[in-house]
């Protein structure tokens, strides 16, 4: 969404007000987490947590992220990537480390209901809150003012999405940037079926359990080709996508929002 749009603004989803949601987050994590036996470090929303989890870089603009790192679907999965060394461990990886087995599926279960499912910040970049569960869940749905405050905004966000995606100048744009991406090399139709499919391939090598004995070499092969994918991606987007969205975004967000007056009173500023 494009800055100072109407579901930034009636939502709090700019960057200003998302800072201050995602520092409230962590802070409710960290207390939920708390409450059920576990300790957990709030995050700082400036910095990007990776691999896994495992690993927190900082400090990067958005550009050298994807050189370095692509989309960090599976660059960051052996704790080295191919562009370079990533940040710091994560703390609460740290303390997630230090449990029992069987005392780090409750610690997985309390946080995100032991499933894979990102962290606030994840859901607002991909624009799914359907998938966080556990206390991830609970302190994203208290900052926006309850569970159904969050599923206002989780449907609007799905409807703007189905809009957008249906629009005629957006779909012709869609198209030119896969047929941009094609002649790079990668057969992708949408930027989600290139997160799905790296996130297939890095299952079928490193197992869904994860461990070291995978082949490596097969993985570094998939860790190079999500760079060039990456970079091939960006500059398709520049030339075919970022000339027509941002208006496109607008136009439907504002359409749907003078429709729907109403929405915005019903979630937490």
């Amino acid at each position: 969404m494009g800055s100072g749009s109407p579901s930034e603004l009636a939502f709090g989803l700019d960057q200003k007000s998302l800072l201050g949601r995602q520092l409230k987050v962590e802070a409710l994590v960290a207390v939920c987490m708390k409450a059920q036996g576990f300790d957990y470090v709030p995050m700082d929303p400036t910095t990007v947590v990776v691999g896994q989890g495992k690993f927190v870089v900082t400090g990067l603009t958005a550009d050298e992220f994807r050189r370095l790192y692509g989309y960090g679907i599976t660059t960051t999965y052996d704790s080295v990537a191919p562009g370079g060394k990533v940040g710091s461990p994560n703390p609460n990886a740290t303390i997630r480390d230090g449990l029992s087995a069987t005392d780090r599926k409750a610690y997985d279960r309390a946080l995100n209901g032991g499933s894979v499912a990102g962290t606030f910040a994840d859901a607002v970049v991909q624009g799914d809150f359907s998938k966080l569960a556990g206390c991830n869940r609970s302190a994203a749905a208290e900052v926006f003012g309850g569970s159904e405050a969050l599923n206002v905004v989780q449907s609007v966000l799905d409807e703007l999405d189905k809009r957008v995606t249906a629009d005629p100048q957006m779909a012709q744009a869609e198209r030119a940037w896969a047929n941009c991406l094609g002649a790079a090399g990668f057969k992708y139709a949408t930027s989600d079926q290139i997160d799905e499919s790296l996130r297939r391939r890095l299952d079928a090598i490193v197992g869904t359990s994860g461990g070291t004995g995978y082949d490596h070499a097969a993985l570094s092969a998939l860790q190079q080709e999500e760079l060039r994918i990456a970079d091939g991606d960006w500059a398709c987007e520049i030339k075919f996508k970022q000339p027509v969205e941002p208006k496109v975004i607008a136009a439907v967000e504002r359409a749907y929002f003078d429709a729907h007056p109403d929405l915005a009173a019903k979630v937490k500023g």
